[in-house]
């Protein structure tokens, strides 16, 4: 991936794309029902967010059941069988109008950033836990998020026929429209002005 620097210096020069529709969060069942059930996303670092940074990252899936699959995957990882079942998870849509979208699934794209796959789906808790830094698609996604961009499109790290985004919710130019609650009849927005006073 390049310095920092050259990021900013290359960020003016590529092709963003659009993303509309529906993408998805996996939440546990129990939270399906708030908005409140994207507040840890947003204050806690991810791939696409350090959390001193403070950018605000909402993670969504472009496919529902194979995000389901990934976020089950993962807590089978995390509880022992006949001790603490992993929870149960859900799915909270959210209608996308995205105008200003950086793909890192395209080659393309990944040449002008002189990164691949590989760095764009590897351990960021290596760099976070072991060195106290920020791992190279977080030194991206602060650039990106200052930038303007609203999101990043990336490949899964365990689901290969997932593609996600990394929605900055701060640079949404229209209100991310959520669909809540048991038969999601429950509208609600998250928008721009509301992400930052979640972050104060």
């Amino acid at each position: 991936m390049l310095l920092e620097d050259k990021l900013r210096e290359v960020m003016a020069h590529l092709l963003l794309s659009v993303q509309g529709g529906w993408a998805f969060r996996a939440v546990e069942g129990r939270f399906s029902s708030s908005i409140n059930s994207v507040v840890g996303s947003l204050r806690r670092s991810g791939c696409f967010h350090y959390a001193a940074d403070g950018v605000g990252t909402l993670y969504l899936g472009l496919n529902r059941e194979a995000l389901l699959y990934e976020v089950r995957s993962q807590g089978q990882d995390l509880f022992l069988p006949g001790l603490l079942p992993p929870p149960t998870h859900d799915t909270v849509p959210f209608l996308l109008n995205l105008t200003r979208v950086l793909d890192t699934t395209d080659p393309a794209v990944q040449s002008v950033l002189e990164t691949g796959v590989q760095e764009l789906t590897g351990s960021w808790q290596y760099e976070n836990d072991l060195y106290n830094r920020r791992a190279a698609t977080q030194i991206l996604a602060r650039v990106v998020a200052s930038s303007g961009i609203e999101a990043i499109r990336y490949l899964s790290a365990r689901t290969a026929q997932l593609v996600n985004l990394a929605v900055f919710v701060r640079n949404v130019t229209e209100p991310l429209s959520a669909s809540l609650g048991p038969n999601h009849l429950v509208q609600n927005v998250l928008s721009a002005q509301q992400t930052s006073e979640l972050l104060e």
